[in-house]
C-alpha cells in the first residue's frame, strides 16, 4: 500500500512525486480505460474513463491502481502512465459514444443538460443539498461515464472544493428549439405530463433564441400552464410575455441598431452635473465630492484599463487616456439614488424609474435572459461591449458598463 509509506510513485514520463495518504490534487490517465469493481480485468465494469480523466490514487496491486474517480466511485484501473498535468491529448479508440468531443473532435469530452432547472447537489444522491440549478443545454465537461443504473456524474469545480453532482439520466446531446418545439406539439393535448415538461424546456430555450421564438415559446408555455392549472410563483410570466412582445421588433441589423441608439444621446445627471462618457473631467468629479482611488473591487481584469477612478457609494467613474492622450472619465457603474440618473432620449432613468417604462421605451434595443438573470437587460455599446441595467421590485437599481476582452 504505497500511499501509506514514504516511497515514491512514478507517474508520468519524467515525474517523481512522493505518495501521500490521500492527495488533494488528482493525477490524470494517459489513455481511456474501464473502471472495474476489483483488480481483475474480467471483473464487472463500473464505468469508462476518458483520456486524461482525473483520478485520486488510493492503493496499488501488481497490475492495477485502486482509484477514486470524479463522481466518487471507487474501483480499479489497469496500470498505465499517470501524469500530474493535462495536455489535451486523446488516446486511440476512446469511445465517442460516451465522450463526445464536438463536431471537429477537438473539444474536451462533454454532454449537455436536457432538463429544465435541474438541481445540482453537493453529494451524488437525492440526500445531497441543492447548491444551484443548471440551465437547459448547459455544457458539462465529463471525464467518467458510469454504466450502472441511477448513476450520477460530477459537475463541480476541478479540485472538488465546491462539489456538485447531477443524475446521468438528465444529460445527452444538445437540444435545439426546433426539436423541442416538435416534441412539444406532438405531446400537446395527448400527454399532460410530457407536455408540461416540454413546455418548460421550450421556455428556457426560447430565452436563448430569436425574438419570434421567444414570443412563440412563452405563449405556448403560458397556454400549457393555464390549461393544466400549474402556477409557478417564481416565474413572472405576464412580464416575460410583455417583454417578448416589446422585443419582437428587435433591431438585428448592426448599423440600424447603432443609429437608433446614438440618437438617444446617452448621458448622466450626477449631483446636478451633466456628464458624457469620454468627456467627464476630474474637476467635475471633485465638485461632486467623489474621492480618487487607484483600484476598485471586482473591476474586470480585461477589456478596459483605467488609470484610476473617482467614486462614492453610488458612482464609479473610470479615467483613462483617450486617442488625443487627454485623461478623461467615463461612468463605469451607478447605483440609482438621489441625484444619480442616466438619460436616454426623453427617458430619465433614476431610482423611481419603472421596469415597465424601460421595456416599453427600449424593447427593440434590449437583450435579456430571464432564465439566467431575470430583470436584467443589455443595450449593446457598438461591437466592443454593452451597458447592463438591473431592476428590482419593478424599479431601476443599477447600471454598469462592460467591454469585451
Amino acid at each position: 500500500m504505497f500511499l501509506l509509506c514514504g516511497c515514491f510513485l512514478l507517474i508520468g514520463t519524467n515525474h517523481l512525486v512522493q505518495a501521500q495518504s490521500l492527495s488533494k490534487r488528482p493525477v490524470y490517465t494517459s489513455k481511456w480505460t474501464y473502471l472495474h469493481t476489483s483488480a481483475d480485468a474480467k471483473s464487472a465494469v463500473l464505468g469508462v474513463l476518458a483520456t486524461e480523466a482525473s483520478v485520486w490514487l488510493l492503493d496499488s496491486t501488481g497490475t492495477h491502481y485502486k482509484v477514486q474517480v470524479s463522481n466518487d466511485d471507487i474501483g480499479y484501473i489497469e496500470k498505465q502512465r499517470l501524469t500530474t498535468a493535462m495536455f489535451g491529448r486523446v488516446s486511440a479508440g476512446e469511445p465517442s459514444t460516451y465522450f463526445y468531443r464536438g463536431a471537429e473532435g477537438h473539444q474536451g469530452p462533454h454532454v449537455y443538460v436536457q432538463a429544465a432547472e435541474l438541481r445540482v447537489r453537493n453529494k451524488p444522491s437525492l440526500e445531497g443539498v441543492a447548491v444551484r440549478r443548471t440551465r437547459l443545454n448547459e455544457y458539462i465537461s465529463i471525464d467518467y461515464y458510469p454504466l450502472y443504473d441511477d448513476a450520477w456524474i460530477y459537475v463541480g469545480d476541478h479540485f472538488h472544493e465546491n462539489p456538485g453532482y447531477i443524475p446521468l439520466r438528465f444529460v445527452g446531446k444538445q437540444l435545439s428549439y426546433t426539436e423541442v418545439l416538435q416534441d412539444y406539439l406532438a405531446a400537446r393535448d395527448n400527454d399532460p405530463a410530457q407536455e408540461a415538461k416540454l413546455a418548460g424546456r421550450l421556455r428556457e430555450l426560447a430565452w436563448l433564441g430569436k425574438p419570434h421564438e421567444l414570443l412563440q415559446g412563452l405563449r405556448y408555455f403560458a397556454e400549457t400552464m393555464q390549461k393544466l392549472g400549474i402556477n409557478n410563483p417564481h416565474i413572472d410570466l405576464d412580464f416575460e410575455l410583455f417583454f417578448a412582445e416589446k422585443h419582437a421588433g428587435y433591431l438585428s441589423d448592426f448599423e440600424q441598431y447603432e443609429q437608433v441608439f446614438r440618437k438617444l444621446n446617452m448621458h448622466y445627471r450626477l449631483y446636478q452635473t451633466k456628464g458624457e462618457d469620454g468627456k467627464i473631467t476630474e474637476k467635475q468629479t471633485q465638485a461632486m465630492g467623489l474621492r480618487k482611488v487607484k483600484q476598485i473591487p471586482d473591476f474586470p481584469e480585461c477589456g478596459w484599463y483605467p488609470l484610476y477612478f473617482y467614486t462614492n457609494e453610488h458612482v464609479v467613474i473610470a479615467f483613462e487616456e483617450n486617442q488625443s492622450t487627454a485623461i478623461v472619465g467615463s461612468v463605469y457603474s451607478l447605483l440609482f439614488a438621489d441625484g444619480v440618473a442616466l438619460v436616454l432620449g426623453d427617458q430619465q432613468i433614476d431610482q423611481h424609474y419603472t421596469e415597465e417604462r424601460f421595456v416599453s421605451a427600449f424593447g427593440q434595443l434590449l437583450q435579456a435572459d430571464w432564465i439566467g438573470e431575470p430583470h436584467t437587460y443589455r443595450i449593446m455599446n457598438g461591437d466592443g461591449g454593452f451597458f447592463l441595467f438591473k431592476f428590482k421590485q419593478g424599479l431601476a437599481v443599477s447600471f454598469e458598463s462592460f467591454y469585451y476582452c
